[in-house]
């Protein structure tokens, strides 16, 4: 248990977002999901020639480890089909871990489009593979044909955050989202889980900050054998909350921050209240009345009271 730990209190596990709150843009059906030919050249080149080496720096001074799992991974990329990796989200950076794990493939990331609401986001995530949700309905379709055409025809990955908002530091597994697991179910694709976990700092990065440093745990690819059934996206899911709850119990980790769910509205206005009086028992006289209309009056509230007297 780290002596520095801070409390962080939350309502509603699905609900609750403790990333910075930015409008988002309603995409209409003029957005193009897919990229022509020339623009799928270059942001190749960008990825691969300016972002990626920026990342693995940014990754060494992070002191990002990658406990296990690596084996899983490597099985995955020799087969020529495209995969998606559903992931914890507790850290900014480990969307750009997932870049670098599943190099050299392309990776696609799925999110909201208040990701890329402050100037220069727009570009800078584009061209690393960011697909925006659309906010309406009318325009999954499109957003459906591009998922289709990066993992199925071109073989790529696509990364989505089942736990649907942004817990920091936050260490465990959260409950997922069904409809995520919707799009790995349309065409049977495989899985990979993966769980970001935070070990205590050692060695030279004591000396470089105290918040705890971002661990890897990489799961079993989870193939279309092992969820069929009239449920696929339940099956799945609940397949990879078992596995990334194993991946994060499999090593040792540091908390830096401690989530406590507060109590609803009403719960937190019932007290326990302790009422003294001198004389307490039938009712024989106006005292005793008063006491216990009052006592009653506080039960009716909802208040747990407990009575003092000679």
């Amino acid at each position: 248990y780290n002596k520095r730990c801070r409390n962080v209190y939350y309502t509603d596990e699905l609900q609750d977002d403790f990333a910075e709150k930015t409008p988002r843009e309603e995409l209409g059906e003029s957005y193009k999901y897919i990229k022509g030919k020339t623009s799928r050249f270059f942001s190749t080149l960008f990825a691969y020639l300016f972002a990626r080496p920026v990342c693995q720096i940014a990754r060494l001074f992070k002191g990002v480890k990658v406990v296990s799992g690596k084996e899983y991974l490597k099985e995955l990329k020799k087969k020529k089909v495209g995969f998606y990796v559903a992931s914890n989200s507790n850290s900014q950076f480990s969307r750009v871990m997932d870049s670098l794990l599943i190099h050299p493939r392309r990776t696609n990331y799925v999110g909201f489009s208040d990701a890329w609401y402050k100037k220069g986001r727009r570009w800078f995530l584009r061209n690393l593979g960011f697909l925006p949700i659309p906010n309406s309905e009318n325009y999954y379709k499109n957003f459906e044909e591009a998922l289709d055409y990066y993992v199925d025809e071109l073989h790529q990955a696509c990364v989505f955050l089942p736990e649907r908002t942004y817990w920091p530091y936050f260490i465990g597994v959260r409950p997922f989202v069904e409809k995520y697991f919707v799009l790995p179910t349309r065409h049977d694709s495989p899985l990979l889980p993966i769980y970001y976990g935070f070990r205590k700092r050692t060695g030279i990065y004591r000396l470089f900050g105290k918040t705890p440093l971002l661990t890897v745990a990489i799961g079993k690819p989870i193939y279309k054998e092992e969820y069929q059934s009239e449920n696929k996206a339940n099956t799945l899911m609940n397949l990879t909350h078992e596995r990334m709850d194993e991946l994060a119990r499999s090593f040792d980790q540091e908390k830096y921050l401690t989530y406590v769910k507060r109590q609803p509205e009403e719960d937190r206005k019932k007290l326990t209240i302790l009422v003294v009086c001198d004389v307490y028992g039938e009712t024989n006289n106006g005292t005793i009345a008063v006491e216990k209309d009052l006592i009653r009056y506080l039960k009716l509230k909802g208040h747990t009271v407990r009575v003092l007297c000679n």
